[in-house]
This record gives structure tokens, sequence and C-alpha cells, in this order.
């Protein structure tokens, strides 16, 4: 059950991408929330900070999925929190 973070850093590094714009660049982060056993995590919220210091947050669906889209490309921090689980 530790190793959750460490799936969760797995699927950010497999789910973000970055798409082009003509102002500036855009891009969005999405993935799964697993435990450390491989069963997905309904209901964790999971929270994404810019570097300003700007929160958006959204809930696992019942496949632990998440998506945040329209960010601004750049530094983000990401934290997930569920039921039963360690910060």
């Amino acid at each position: 059950m530790r190793n959750l973070f460490s799936v969760i850093a797995i699927s950010l590094l497999l789910g973000l991408s970055v798409t082009n714009g003509f102002a500036q660049q855009m891009g969005s982060v999405s993935g799964q929330v697993q435990d450390s056993l491989g069963n997905i995590v309904p209901g964790a919220k999971v929270t994404i900070i810019d570097s300003t210091g700007k929160e958006k947050t959204v809930a696992t669906n019942k496949q632990g999925e998440y998506a945040f889209s329209s960010l601004i490309a750049g530094t983000y921090t990401v934290r997930v929190l569920a039921p039963k689980f360690a910060p």
C-alpha cells in the first residue's frame, strides 16, 4: 500500500502528454491510481498544483482513472489522497 505513490508517479510519467498551441504550449495529465497490488482505487482525490500554488482537484472514476486538461506547460506537483491509505 505504501507503493501507491510510486505507482502514481509512474502513471503520471506514462500519462503525460503535451500538445503544441499557437500562443503557448498546453498539455494534459492523466492516469490510473492503483495500490501496490495493482488494484484500482476509485474515489481517490487527485490534486495537481502549478508553480504558483493554484490547485485543481478531481476524483478518480470507477476504474481509478483521472484526467487534467488545458494545463499550461510547466512544472506541477501531484498529490493523491484516498480513504484507508496514508497520505
